[in-house]
């Protein structure tokens, strides 16, 4: 549940949507560092690199996304 939504009502489950609308998808993939400047992260998911790998014909050049913790508690589902 987004954090956006201020119908609901706040819990640990909510988390932030960032969407960064770019030409180039895949030289963001190549050099994740970027992702740094949220903040220091426990992990961090890659749904559709996994996708990829399964042959579920994910077009990386599309769009992207990542799903992270960070340390500071914050959950981030960020698109490309």
């Amino acid at each position: 549940r987004s954090r956006t939504n201020h119908n609901i009502s706040k819990d640990v489950f909510q988390y932030y949507d960032v969407v960064y609308v770019v030409d180039e998808v895949l030289d963001f993939i190549k050099d994740e560092n970027w992702i740094d400047i949220f903040g220091p992260r426990l992990y961090m998911q890659l749904p559709d690199e996994l996708d990829n790998k399964l042959e579920l014909n994910a077009n990386l050049e599309q769009c992207y996304d990542y799903l992270i913790q960070l340390e500071d508690g914050n959950r981030l589902d960020l698109h490309l």
